[in-house]
C-alpha cells in the first residue's frame, strides 16, 4: 500500500501541462519549493514557510498543494513571511501531480509525524529531490543521502532551511 505504479505515474508527465503550471503561478526563473499533503498541524508546513522566509539569497517560490484545517492559518503566515512568493493551490487531481513535482526543484515534507509519506515516492519517481524529516516513516527506505534527498530534524528550522538551500 505504500508504493506507486511508477510507469503509470510518469505517463502523466506533460511538458505542455508543466508550462501551463509555470505560467499560471509565475514560476519562470524562480526556484520552486513544493509541499504536497494535508494541511494539518502535524505536517509541519509552518516550519517550511518560516525556513524559506529565512533564505536570503534565492529567488524562491513555495507551492503548497493540498487542503485541510490549517489552511487559513498557514495562508496568513505565508502572507506575512513570504508575500507573493507562496501559492496555495488547494487539492490537485492525482493525474496532475507528476507535473507539479516536475516543475519543482525540491519537495519538502517537514512532518512532525508521518507514517510513510507517499509523496516522497511520487517526487523521486519524477526525479525531484526530497527534504524530509527523520519522523517520516519512508526516509530509511527512500532517501539516499544527497542522491534522492536529505533527512532533517523536524524541530530544527535552520536545518530544514539549510537542506532546502543545498538543493536550490
Amino acid at each position: 500500500p505504500y508504493s506507486i505504479d511508477i510507469e503509470r505515474f510518469q505517463s502523466n508527465l506533460s511538458e505542455q501541462v508543466q508550462d501551463e503550471i509555470q505560467l499560471k503561478y509565475g514560476l519562470q526563473n524562480v526556484d520552486v519549493v513544493l509541499f504536497v499533503g494535508k494541511l494539518s498541524e502535524n505536517k509541519g508546513v509552518h516550519r517550511l514557510i518560516k525556513s524559506v522566509s529565512e533564505l536570503n539569497h534565492h529567488c524562491v517560490h513555495v507551492v503548497i498543494v493540498g487542503d485541510g484545517e490549517e489552511r487559513e492559518r498557514l495562508e496568513e503566515l505565508a502572507e506575512r513571511r513570504l508575500g507573493k512568493d507562496c501559492t496555495f493551490t488547494g487539492s490537485i487531481p492525482n493525474d496532475n501531480l507528476p507535473n507539479y513535482y516536475a516543475v519543482s526543484d525540491v519537495l519538502v515534507l517537514p512532518s512532525i509525524s508521518e507514517p510513510w509519506g507517499l509523496v516522497m515516492n511520487e517526487a523521486i519517481a519524477c526525479g525531484t529531490p526530497v527534504v524530509a524529516t527523520e519522523n517520516s516513516g519512508a526516509v530509511g527506505d527512500l532517501i539516499i543521502d544527497h542522491q534522492t534527498g536529505l533527512v532533517v530534524n523536524p524541530k530544527n528550522q535552520r536545518e530544514i532551511g539549510d537542506a532546502i538551500d543545498e538543493y536550490l
